[in-house]
């Protein structure tokens, strides 16, 4: 769930703070707080288990916390995803006492390579601070909950930075880690998943159009052997790793598992069969229930041309899981 596309940074791995994103992709009808409390609960009431809190930056929204509780109640299990830079020792109380269940920080590495991906000083320390206000919260309230992962999203800008991620993760006694490639859509791969359907399904992507942030054959190369590092590293420390499988292999292909079972609800209502087509809606929840729109003429057509191609040019590229 796409709260809004409002950030406090400026990640050089991100266009949603530039003011492109802004003439592209925002629009006048944006969900007001009570159409975002009415489309959580018909997604409750459709059977949804799962709901991912995405901004921008969430905790920008001024209902995170009231969406967190009433999720709670509706039987869904919530995670938010954050930069993690705006939270502080009120806030942190307001969301262990939410219902959450996981709360997903960014973090791109050292102090000093952090900061610079994410454009702003002082938000590596922002962010280890929180994780450690969090974890002293949930000890002090004897709960398990929210778990808590880091996300480390990978590029030539801190690729070396690996080891001490998982330094700062072990210190910090989190429940999981994660490793990512970068996602780099070009004019070429939009042009390409464009043709496919006839018409612009892109649209202006949030994600970074930087060829110069993709890692090369070597660099590939020294990051295998650092996953392989931190598989034994894993087992040691117990905490759980995740690890794409685009970065270990970028002959892997698999089918989608997200569009079977998931979708992207924007900020206006859209619902999205896949993250990375912004312009390709089945519909609008506002609108209509989600059982109307799921499996209608547009969803099945583009499962039709998944299927058919098995996959999309911009899937090397998924946000989700590249393939």
């Amino acid at each position: 769930m796409e709260l809004h596309y409002n950030c406090n940074m400026s990640c050089r791995t991100c266009n949603i703070w530039k003011r492109e994103f802004a003439v592209h992709r925002k629009r006048d009808e944006a969900i007001q707080s009570n159409d975002l409390f009415a489309i959580q609960e018909k997604l409750a009431q459709a059977g949804i288990k799962h709901i991912s809190y995405v901004g921008g930056e969430p905790l920008l929204c001024k209902d995170i916390f009231g969406l967190m509780e009433e999720a709670k109640k509706n039987g869904l299990s919530a995670t938010l995803i954050t930069n993690g830079s705006l939270l502080t020792p009120y806030s942190i109380q307001k969301l262990i006492g939410s219902g959450l269940h996981t709360i997903i920080f960014s973090l791109d590495g050292t102090e000093e390579i952090h900061d610079t991906v994410r454009g702003k000083r002082g938000t590596f320390q922002k962010v280890v601070q929180n994780i450690s206000g969090i974890q002293r919260e949930k000890k002090l309230n004897k709960i398990k909950k929210p778990k808590v992962c880091i996300y480390t999203t990978v590029s030539r800008l801190n690729f070396r930075c690996i080891p001490s991620v998982l330094n700062i993760a072990q210190k910090a006694d989190v429940n999981s880690i994660r490793f990512q490639l970068v996602s780099v859509v070009t004019e070429g791969i939009s042009n390409q998943t464009n043709k496919v359907f006839q018409r612009d399904v892109v649209g202006y992507h949030s994600y970074a159009i930087d060829d110069g942030l993709k890692l090369s054959p070597p660099d590939l190369k020294e990051v295998r052997n650092m996953m392989e590092v931190a598989k034994s590293w894993s087992e040691e420390v117990g905490i759980r790793i995740q690890i794409e499988n685009f970065l270990m292999d970028p002959s892997f292909t698999r089918t989608c598992g997200f569009v079977k079972n998931g979708f992207v609800v924007n900020p206006y209502g859209d619902v999205l069969p896949c993250p990375m087509l912004t312009r390709y809606s089945i519909g609008n929840i506002l609108e209509a229930d989600l059982d109307s729109l799921w499996g209608n003429d547009a969803h099945s057509f583009f499962i039709k041309r998944l299927n058919e191609l098995e996959k999309l040019p911009i899937c090397q590229e998924c946000c989700v899981g590249k393939r």
